[in-house]
Order: structure tokens, then C-alpha cells, then sequence
């Protein structure tokens, strides 16, 4: 005998079948799948690129969908099978077999620092890798008084050079953004601008992406917090570089550009950015950027400028026998001193309006003081 379920009892199992899907969608949150990446340039390379291994890419704060096989690097939340992305930083995933890590802990500072590399690096390159990791950490953390604690922070260097090619050019290069939870290893081991692009970011772990400890940044007039951050980062690319010859290269490389740039001769231009003649032309040479600024005015002033004023600084106070600028923002971390102030009483407010002449882009830099300069990183 064939039997029939009532209308009503249709009616009563399919709203519980209807209930049980919405139950179901309600409990799987929805996520979106990165597929293909659009490459897009950054400064030091492609800030969003995607390939069998690593994928970069820009979002809008919703769930990403996490793949079986994949890892996700500074995610803000998680859950089963997604995360989420702070907002403004490009979202990374990688691919887990596809890497292989070690765990550095630093003598002078509070991370815990795990390196992650592609599986196929050579045993020599890792080290080297590691090296430099680790004395990044190391000198930056002397700069601010760091030092372990019992519960280090955890932080991730992920190694992508070689992933897109040789490194040599931006379109050879993965650079997505770095944050409080990841910094990023771009060129291959040995090169100096390596390590230099690795110091400037473990600097703004520590001046710009941590939760305490930079509240010396409010004291630090004419320079605005922001303007501050860049004149340590990028004064403690050679200042802390372990490479004294690639210190050289870097501060010789930087005057070109300032000589190029307070002369108006844009054959003295060696490459990119700043071989964009028109932008050149244009350029107002200032560490002080105006909020309308340029690309090439932010690049120069916070970039080229900065830290060339910061080594003609290390040069006077070498002049006078005086302290150094490594000493000096030790003091201004410890007790939230004013820089300018204290080298003033270093150097005398003549030398300190004469430091704020090259900053505001009103006269060239004389190379003699990049010459001393030399010397104090050469010998340091």
C-alpha cells in the first residue's frame, strides 16, 4: 500500500527543511575567494600579486575564504576557513608546503621572529637571511631600549625574493604592506638594499605599528609625527646597516639625487622614481611635504632629504666631538626628549637652524659633511 503525507504535514517538513538551510547559512559565515591577482606596483616592488604560492591582494574588510593548503600572515580575526584583513594593508596568503620556517629570538628585543622562506632556499641563503634578521632586531631594539621579555611578541618575516623573479627590478619584486604581525624579505641575500628596506621596517614596529612606546613622537617639533617616523627609518637604513659598504652606496646614492634635484640637473637622475622629467620639474624640495604634495615630493623629502639631513647631523656632532645621533634618540625614547632640543645643546642653536636650512630644502647639502658621515658609519 502507497501512503501519502498529508498536505499540512508537506507544509510542516518543508518550512523545517527551510529552517535547517537558513540555520546552516547563518552558522557558515560567507567569505570571498581570491582567485588571480592583479599586480600592482608599490615603492619596493608588487604591493598586490598572486602566484602558485602567494597571494597578495587589496580587500574591503570582509571574510576572506582561506583554502585547504593555505595559511593566511596578519590576520586581524578567523574563524573556520576564513579571516579578515585590517583595513588599508593588503591581505597575504600563502601556500603551506610550499615554505618552510625557523624561530629567531633576538638578545635585545621582545620579538620572537619566525622566518619564513620558500622550501627550495639554499641552506647558505637561510642563513644569511637569518643574519640579517636578526641583527635588525637586535640594533633596532638597542635604539629603543628593548629587550626580552617573558612573553615575546610574535612577528613574521616572510622571505618572497625569487618568487617573481631575480629581484632586480620593482616587477621582480613582492612587496605587500608590512605590519605590527609581518615584515617582508624582498631581494636576494647578499644584496644591501635588503637588509636596509628590513631595518626600516623593524624601525616603524617600533616608531609607528606598536600600541605603546611612541609617545616621544609629540614633542618632536617642526617635524610632525609622521615626518619623524621617516627621519629615523630611513637614517637607520646605513646607520644600522651591518653592510658598511652598502651604508656607503646608499648615503653616495642619496646625494646624487639631492644634488640632482637642489641643481634642477636631471641628467644626474639614475633611475626611478625620479626619472619622471616632468614631476621633476615640479619637485619642491622639502622634508616638510605640504598635503598636497606629489608622489616624487613625498619620495624626496621623506626619502632622499631626511635622511641625508640626519647623516649631515651625525657629521657636525662628529665635528664638535660631540655626541651622536644614535645616543641622542636614545635619550628622546627614554625620556621623550625634544631631538632639536638636545641638539642644541650639543651643537648650539647656529648649527641646529643651519640643520633646518638643509631640511627645508633652502640650501644644498655641502658633500663635506656627507664625506664625515662616511667615515662615522664606515667606523662605526
Amino acid at each position: 500500500m502507497r501512503h501519502f503525507l498529508a498536505p499540512r504535514n508537506l507544509v510542516l517538513t518543508g518550512a523545517l527543511a527551510v529552517l535547517a538551510l537558513g540555520v546552516y547559512y547563518i552558522l557558515l559565515p560567507e567569505c570571498t575567494t581570491i582567485g588571480a591577482v592583479r599586480a600592482q606596483a608599490g615603492s619596493q616592488g608588487y604591493r598586490t600579486w598572486s602566484g602558485e604560492s602567494l597571494k597578495s591582494f587589496t580587500h574591503s574588510g570582509n571574510k576572506v575564504c582561506v583554502p585547504p593548503g593555505w595559511a593566511p600572515l596578519g590576520e586581524s580575526a578567523a574563524g573556520d576557513g576564513w579571516v579578515e584583513f585590517p583595513d588599508g594593508v593588503t591581505g597575504v596568503l600563502y601556500k603551506t608546503d610550499s615554505f618552510l620556517s625557523s624561530t629567531i629570538t633576538p638578545a635585545k628585543s621582545e620579538y620572537a621572529v619566525t622566518l619564513l622562506y620558500p622550501k627550495e632556499l639554499s641552506p647558505l641563503d637561510v642563513e644569511t637571511h637569518t643574519d640579517v634578521v636578526e641583527s635588525a632586531f637586535n640594533n633596532v631594539g638597542a635604539l629603543y631600549d628593548d629587550s626580552p621579555k617573558d612573553i615575546r611578541q610574535q612577528h613574521t618575516v616572510l622571505v618572497t625574493a625569487g618568487l617573481a623573479g631575480d629581484t632586480r627590478t620593482t616587477e621582480t619584486r613582492i612587496y605587500p604592506d608590512p605590519t605590527l604581525q609581518r615584515s617582508f624579505i624582498v631581494r636576494n641575500p647578499g644584496d644591501p638594499r635588503s637588509e636596509e628596506l628590513l631595518i626600516h621596517a623593524v624601525i616603524h614596529l617600533y616608531n609607528r605599528h606598536a600600541l605603546s612606546g611612541t609617545e616621544y613622537k609629540a614633542f618632536q617639533q617642526p617635524f610632525s609625527e609622521e615626518e619623524f617616523e621617516e627621519l629615523e627609518a630611513t637614517w637607520a637604513e646605513f646607520a644600522l646597516n651591518t653592510n658598511v659598504e652598502g651604508a656607503r652606496l646608499r648615503l653616495l646614492y642619496l646625494y646624487q639625487v639631492h644634488t640632482a634635484v637642489m641643481t634642477k640637473n636631471f641628467d644626474l637622475i639614475p633611475g626611478p622614481p625620479f626619472n619622471d622629467e616632468t614631476g621633476f620639474g615640479l619637485l619642491r624640495p622639502t622634508v616638510f611635504v605640504p598635503q598636497n604634495g606629489s608622489y616624487l615630493e613625498h619620495q624626496y623629502g621623506h626619502y632622499i632629504l631626511a635622511p641625508l639631513v640626519m647623516a649631515a647631523t651625525d657629521a657636525l656632532l662628529a665635528r664638535e666631538h660631540a655626541d651622536s645621533v644614535l645616543n641622542l634618540l636614545q635619550e628622546v625614547h627614554k625620556t621623550n626628549a625634544s631631538f632639536i632640543a638636545l641638539l642644541a645643546q650639543e651643537l648650539g642653536e647656529e648649527r641646529v637652524v643651519e640643520l633646518l636650512s638643509y631640511a627645508r630644502g633652502e640650501a644644498l647639502i655641502p658633500y663635506s659633511l656627507i664625506e664625515k658621515a662616511e667615515g662615522v658609519y664606515i667606523l662605526k
